[in-house]
């Protein structure tokens, strides 16, 4: 489905839509270009501009290693002699399944424009068409614009321009955290004048009504990239704009059927297939940033917040862009290793926000003191395993990491006074402020990297005395978590409420779910979130990525209503195009297209459904009484694909299916506790045709 926005003046809730690849990331806004900007009050607006950035193509000479811009796209259209500019009414669109962007513009005198525009899935080519209907003849310049986000000159890029047919080759070098030496084409499908104007390369032609130009600008740097750029160019001329975007949908079209949700409640079900679009635009050949620009912290990378959207990429058996990330981490392991280890002990200590050489990217500050990021490096590590059951890579990727992250809680953060097992001082969530002793939340991180290395090790069969050292140092962390003697708080004293204290459940999950201190806390929070509920202090809702996160835990303890009534707060402060922000309600709008809230959105979504760990498989523990209507195709743990249907509130099939390496020959299934299992257990169709998988019990 696409998602729209029309109307003049600009609504306070729109952000451009995101287009990309992994590697090239852009936005356009309702005219097809990079002409918006928000003027709302400062501080409260926080929306990217509309310019072109790269994956990974950053300098070295600032110390948050800020991204290397890579120009904006302008356009003039002149009809009588006067340029045709403010739109009186506009209508934009996401097709969220293809990320097809369409836009239709209506200026004065009944002036119309068209575009269609997409970041090819497979190569980093931005396409662009245009048709007009000016009602008379004008004159339309396409203007790809060398530029800043500011409209300035790039830092340390030199470039030369020579003119081909259609287009111009710009061949430039670029000082950054790498020598890049590369070049940019930018081409039409048909006959234009070209300008070259200080630093805009200006394609220019008649238009009449009905006339369809298409433009493309594609990006190369490689050992070859002449070549390469030559033979893109040469592709593109042959199958032009229509053959170009079919290829990118089929690939898109490829990457959504690894898996899918299909849910009765229309604003979920969007808002969850733009997060599915949204992850893919921003997975970059390393890992997963929280999006690719200078707002959304220059595309670093962080430890902490990437685990939200590998578990989405993962559950939905998108493994092949999971599998990057603890890729990444292991490459990274030298770096962090020299970062935390004396000569005789080896352990880790990732950075806060890393670039692509696993080095810190993060400006100074008190955030240089967690811990908790730890164990998501160790917990995605693990999980890809635990999913694929790939034993191959729990040996040579993911152990290593593992055991360094568990040994760095060990070295570092675990103190013993007396009986009393604790954490020492550190930052935990932010806004609870810096140097907490044995808070909540990076206990349980602590327990739960501990209680994993424990686990692999039994697995590989090694560190025996390491893994019993981690078991006993996570019992006597569990019990000192901080309470009040009701309920667990962020830590001792804490007179705050936090997100925080639902960790516990999600997403380290280490805590009973009748724990009475652990509930009640839980509810405690509820009552305040409206005070506590976002990243900072400001505003009076809930973030989109906490009530993901909330959703998660209610899901995990089988309290459907809650764990639903979360996800609808996820939907309730979705943007023009379904995206998820890092806050977004009236009067406050910031960081749109927010991949850590996507992927904890899709994570809340696919657990209401489908759950898994190394026992079991459990259904429905998150899906409340009013969808009756729900069926999905997901990844759980072993390597299993679960295939189930739900119609009227009545299971009407359910399949699985091995991966390749899966040793499972039976599963345990739990249900929701408002199923009739009289009802289902008789149905044949719920064995596969090999007699191999049965529905050992189901629990009430």
């Amino acid at each position: 489905m696409s998602y729209c926005n029309t109307g003049k003046p600009v609504s306070k809730n729109y952000a451009p839509p995101i287009m990309g690849n992994g590697e090239i990331a852009t936005c356009l806004d309702y005219e097809g270009v990079h002409n918006f900007y928000a003027e709302f009050e400062p501080h409260k607006t926080d929306i990217p501009k509309c310019e072109i950035w790269w994956a990974g193509r950053r300098y070295m000479d600032t110390f948050n290693r800020e991204l290397i811009p890579f120009g904006q796209i302008k356009q003039k259209l002149t009809v009588d002699g006067l340029t045709v500019q403010d739109p009186v009414s506009w209508r934009q669109e996401l097709n969220n399944k293809n990320g097809l962007i369409s836009c239709d513009c209506l200026y004065e005198n009944e002036i119309n424009t068209q575009t269609e525009a997409f970041v090819h899935y497979g190569c980093n080519v931005i396409a662009v068409r245009k048709r007009f209907l000016p009602g008379k003849s004008g004159e339309y310049e396409f203007i790809y614009k060398l530029c800043n986000q500011n409209g300035g000159k790039i830092r340390r890029f030199q470039y030369n321009c020579i003119q081909e047919k259609n287009g111009v080759a710009i061949h430039y070098t670029a000082d950054g955290q790498e020598s890049y030496v590369g070049v940019i084409r930018v081409f039409a499908d048909k006959n234009v004048n070209i300008r070259i104007v200080d630093d805009s390369i200006c394609l220019s032609a008649e238009v009449k009504n009905n006339d369809e130009f298409a433009y493309f600008i594609s990006f190369h740097d490689d050992a070859a990239c002449e070549g390469t750029s030559k033979a893109l160019r040469s592709k593109i001329e042959k199958t032009g704009f229509d053959g170009m975007f079919s290829e990118s949908k089929a690939l898109w079209d490829s990457y959504m059927s690894e898996s899918y949700v299909e849910i009765d409640d229309e604003a979920v079900q969007d808002a969850y297939q733009t997060a599915q679009y949204n992850l893919k635009v921003y997975t970059t050949p390393w890992s997963i940033p929280i999006g690719i620009n200078d707002l959304l912290w220059q595309g670093r990378y962080f430890g902490f917040d990437e685990y939200f959207s590998f578990t989405a990429l993962m559950t939905s058996n998108h493994t092949e862009l999971a599998k990057r990330v603890p890729v990444f981490r292991k490459n990274g392991l030298k770096r962090a290793t020299d970062r935390a280890s004396s000569f005789n002990v080896n352990q880790a200590r990732y950075p806060w926000e890393a670039v692509e050489n696993g080095e810190e990217g993060s400006p100074m500050g008190f955030w240089y003191d967690h811990i908790f990021h730890m164990a998501n490096i160790a917990l995605e590590s693990w999980e890809y395993y635990l999913y694929t059951n790939d034993f191959d890579f729990l040996k040579n990727v993911s152990y290593d990491v593992i055991k360094a992250c568990a040994s760095f809680f060990l070295e570092s953060m675990v103190y013993k006074f007396d009986d009393n097992v604790i954490i020492g001082k550190c930052s935990d969530l932010e806004r609870l402020g810096a140097s907490r002793l044995n808070p909540y939340m990076s206990s349980c991180s602590a327990i739960k990297t501990l209680q994993t290395m424990s686990k692999a090790a039994k697995v590989m069969q090694m560190d025996e005395e390491l893994a019993a050292e981690c078991d006993k140092a996570a019992e006597g962390l569990l019990k000192s978590l901080p309470d009040n003697g009701e309920r667990y708080v962020p830590y001792q004293g804490c007179e705050q409420r936090s997100i925080a204290v639902f960790a516990g459940l999600y997403p380290y999950k280490v805590i009973e779910n009748d724990n009475k201190l652990q509930l009640n806390a839980m509810e405690d929070y509820v009552k305040y979130e409206k005070q506590y509920g976002n990243m900072y202090a400001y505003g009076n809702s809930v973030s989109s990525w906490y009530a993901s996160w909330k959703s998660l835990a209610y899901s995990r303890i089988a309290r459907a209503e809650e764990a639903f009534k979360a996800l609808k707060q996820v939907v309730s402060s979705c943007g023009c195009f379904g995206e998820v922000a890092e806050i977004n309600e009236p009067g406050i709008i910031i960081k749109p297209w927010f991949t850590t809230a996507s992927g904890a959105m899709i994570e809340a979504l696919n657990e209401a459904i489908i759950q898994s760990d190394e026992d079991e498989v459990r259904l429905f523990m998150g899906l409340d009484k009013e969808h009756k209507n729900v069926s999905a195709r997901l990844l759980t743990v072993n390597g299993v694909m679960v295939d189930v249907r739900l119609v009227d509130d009545e299971i009407q099939s359910l399949h699985f299916k091995k991966n390749e390496y899966c040793k499972r020959d039976r599963l345990t299934i739990r249900l929701n506790r408002r199923f009739d299992t009289d009802k289902i257990s008789d149905a044949a169709y719920f064995y596969e045709e090999d007699g191999d998988w049965k529905i050992l019990k189901y629990e009430i």
